[in-house]
């Protein structure tokens, strides 16, 4: 796509540079090609930047044509986060603080297409918006039976019917629009995202003659200072000839299915993690049971190079992602308590809640008198504290935390391992570094501890959280563990303790044993091979034996 977009570029910037006239030629250029691509009877386009600014002019351009201020959307929907675009929104966690927003927009059922009609003829909005596939929502299909209710109310109740393309359009879904199998046009058809190839910010609003009457009245209506800029319009002529040329839909079709095969054999295979597959082409969302098993194979997906991403609307999700204390991108020029809040904020906290962690964290760390200093001002034992702090708030699945309390105080020491026991209690896997016996001894058996002070590549670290991610072992490294002779190891009560291949750190795997399970562990010959052998026997694949 970048190369395309160069080339269109390059051959069209001499006429650009030269003649201002030219600029306007490409981006008539531009929404000729779009229109091209739109079903009949859409030929009104209007290029703009995001997918939200598309939203907001297709609501205004409702409201202009039908002399009605009334809006309405489907349950689950995602039309973006601008004042108008969020007032369609059906996600509390952006919604929350922000009031009011638009009045009288109604919320139409996902799931009964006849109620969600009546509504349209009874209380007549001035456009009803509808994803053909909800992206943020879950990845739920609209069905051509709900699509055709919805066309057949709009048309009864003078209704513009608004498509939101601007994910799921451009061949994702295995056409090249998404709404073509449900038997339905629209009014107006959203685009965006996937429009500037991944390369330029490029949407469109696109509409019948009659829907977009106004602004051809009136076209200072609704402009856009970049809307249609000649890079954005080299962009969209660059991605409209990839998607025709190679048959992005098709493309699609053919790789949907191969994945949809591969997510229905976890579904089949994990029923108590998976519930099921939906959507189409490549569009698919894999529904899962705990948000902290589908936050670890984000992580792990990442490690491997594979993007995997939760709907916006899954902030139990958001907030179990993975965690270095240390790799926390604190802003320097906000100060400690909007750093704070920052990352609250990013795991989904409520005001309310969000105010009292942030609180009782500046307290913990021994931040109160600096609460309101930016974090450049801060000294380093101080910036270490913030970092902690920050990633706490956080409340991920995973959390690494290296030396948080060197150089603290005793009270600010007991005050932070008590956070770190807390969020261990809510089910996070903490990795934690520490030089001191007491805090090995205090801490709680999910914590991790690192006992050498140090995180380093030959720890072992990676192995560790792949191990812990993928059974419900709890794995200690410590420096404090009884030495062991290499190559044996030996049961002591619940604990197998076994050696690591470096000298003077032992790695202690904690497993629940019955009493016969530890007799069996005792008869066997405590060599590396022979303890190997008895822990896949326990917990390896005859595991529920």
């Amino acid at each position: 796509m970048s190369g395309c977009t160069t080339e269109w570029y390059s051959r069209l910037w001499p006429a650009i540079s030269s003649q201002p006239v030219a600029r306007g030629e490409l981006n008539a250029r531009a929404a000729a090609a779009l229109a091209g691509l739109a079903p009949d009877p859409l030929s009104k386009v209007m290029l703009l930047n995001s997918g939200a600014e598309a939203v907001e002019a297709a609501l205004k351009l409702a409201r202009a044509r039908t002399g009605r201020t009334g809006l309405a959307h489907l349950a689950g929907s995602f039309h973006g986060k601008t004042t108008g675009a969020l007032s369609l929104t059906d996600a509390a966690p952006f919604r929350d603080g922000l009031g009011p927003l638009l009045p009288g927009v109604l919320r139409l059922p996902r799931d009964d297409a006849a109620f969600a009609a009546r509504l349209i003829r009874e209380r007549r909005p001035a456009a009803v918006f509808a994803e053909p596939v909800q992206g943020e929502g879950g990845v739920h299909p609209l069905t051509p039976d709900h699509a055709q209710a919805l066309r057949r109310a709009c048309d009864e109740a003078g209704t513009l019917l608004v498509l939101d393309e601007i994910q799921c359009g451009l061949g994702r879904c295995g056409t090249l629009w998404a709404h073509e199998t449900l038997g339905v046009r629209p009014d107006i058809l959203l685009s965006g995202k996937a429009l500037g190839g991944g390369v330029i910010p490029v949407s469109a609003m696109v509409a019948t003659e009659d829907a977009y009457r106004p602004y051809d009245h009136d076209p200072l209506l609704h402009t856009s200072t970049f809307g249609g800029n000649p890079l954005a319009s080299a962009a969209l002529l660059a991605t409209a000839e990839v998607v025709t040329t190679r048959d992005v839909p098709a493309l699609a079709r053919r790789a949907g299915q191969r994945l949809h095969t591969v997510l229905t054999g976890l579904v089949r295979d994990w029923p108590g993690l998976f519930t099921g597959v939906t959507g189409r082409g490549l569009m698919l969302g894999l529904h899962g049971t705990r948000p902290d098993v589908s936050a670890e194979m984000m992580r792990a997906a990442l490690s491997g190079r594979i993007l995997l991403t939760m709907c916006l609307t899954a902030p139990a999700v958001r907030g179990r992602i993975g965690l270095a204390a240390q790799d926390v991108a604190v802003c320097p020029t906000h100060t400690v308590e909007e750093n704070l809040r920052f990352f609250g904020a990013l795991a989904g906290l409520r005001r309310a809640e969000l105010r009292a962690c942030v609180d009782t964290l500046i307290e913990t760390l021994d931040l109160t008198p600096l609460r309101r200093r930016r974090a450049r001002e801060l000294s380093g034992g101080q910036q270490r504290r913030l970092h902690v702090g920050c990633a706490l708030v956080h409340r991920p699945r995973l959390i690494l935390l290296d030396e948080p309390t060197a150089g603290a105080d005793p009270q600010t020491r007991r005050g932070l391992l008590r956070q770190v026991r807390s969020l261990a209690d809510e089910g996070s896997t903490v990795l934690y570094t520490t030089h001191y016996l007491q805090e090995v001894e205090e801490l709680d058996s999910r914590v991790v501890v690192l006992g050498d002070g140090r995180v380093r590549e030959d720890a072992g670290v990676d192995q560790l959280i792949a191990r812990y991610t993928r059974s419900e072992l709890v794995l200690r490294f410590t420096s404090h563990a009884p030495r062991l002779p290499w190559p044996g190891a030996r049961v002591a009560g619940d604990t197998v303790y076994l050696p690591t291949a470096r000298p003077g750190v032992d790695l202690v795997k904690a497993v629940e044993l019955t009493g016969e399970d530890r007799e069996r562990l005792r008869a066997v010959e405590l060599s590396r091979a022979g303890l190997e052998a008895a822990y896949l026997r326990l917990i390896g694949a005859g595991r529920d034996e």
